[in-house]
């Protein structure tokens, strides 16, 4: 089963002009999308080990 992202469903068809789709409605989209893989690596980071948590964080810093 293939899933698509949203943004890229609401982008291509505004940035191709095949429909009408408003610019508030792509940035929505894109909004969302970040806000979702936010909240997906949140919730992956929660799964981890608490040493492996610590390690990330300072990989990340």
């Amino acid at each position: 089963m293939s899933l698509w992202s949203w943004a890229e469903v609401a982008t291509w068809p505004h940035e191709n002009r095949l429909a009408e789709v408003s610019p508030v409605e792509v940035e929505l989209a894109e909004v969302c999308e970040i806000a979702d893989s936010l909240i997906r690596a949140r919730r992956l980071q929660q799964r981890l080990p608490e040493k492996d948590r610590e390690r990330l964080h300072h990989a990340m810093a």
